[in-house]
Order: C-alpha cells, then structure tokens, then sequence
C-alpha cells in the first residue's frame, strides 16, 4: 500500500503539480511534500487521510470519462494581465546543455 507522501505525489502529478524545475543556473530543485500538499488544498480537494487521497485520485482518474471538455475561459482582449504558464521540458541529463549557457 502507497504511502501517504507518495499519495500526494501521485494526485500532484494527476493535478499537473510539476514535482521539479532546473534553475537558470541549470541547478534541480524539487518541490517538497509539503508545497504539494499547500497547492492540493487550494485547488479545494481533501487531502486529510490515505482515504481522502485514494477518492481525489479516483475521482481524476475518471475525470476524462466524465466529463466531454475540459473547463475553457473565455478573456477579452481588453482583460489585463493575461498571463500564461509555459513549461518547456527537458530530459533528464539534459539541464546542463547549452541551453542554459
């Protein structure tokens, strides 16, 4: 049976919680158990308990199956600031490639 820290891994990643990043300085950083759990419990889902986790888990696991699109935004052009998350993946061995350079 998982853990409860590896239950909140596995719900992070379910959620899109990136679990790592590498600095400008090519340097990886990993987000501990406890960022994970502070963004988990802002996006509303009950993480209290291994059972609390195993019900959020499942209930992401058949979320595609439930629902037809995924919630979309509609923003005028003249709402300020538009801000938009990119990540740019890297393979793992990759972070000191000159990229960084």
């Amino acid at each position: 049976m998982p853990s409860y820290e590896e239950l909140i891994s596995e719900l992070s990643e379910l959620c899109g919680i990136v679990p790592e990043y590498w600095d400008t300085f090519g340097v990886r950083h990993q987000a501990p158990v406890e960022t994970k759990k502070s963004i988990l419990k802002s996006m509303g889902l009950r993480i209290s308990t291994a059972e609390d986790l195993h019900a959020e888990i499942e209930k992401k696991r058949h979320r595609p199956w439930n629902v037809s699109l995924d919630p979309v935004k509609v923003i005028l052009y003249t709402e300020q600031p538009l801000v938009l998350t990119v990540h740019v993946p890297i393979r793992e061995g990759e972070e000191q490639s000159n990229f960084f350079k």
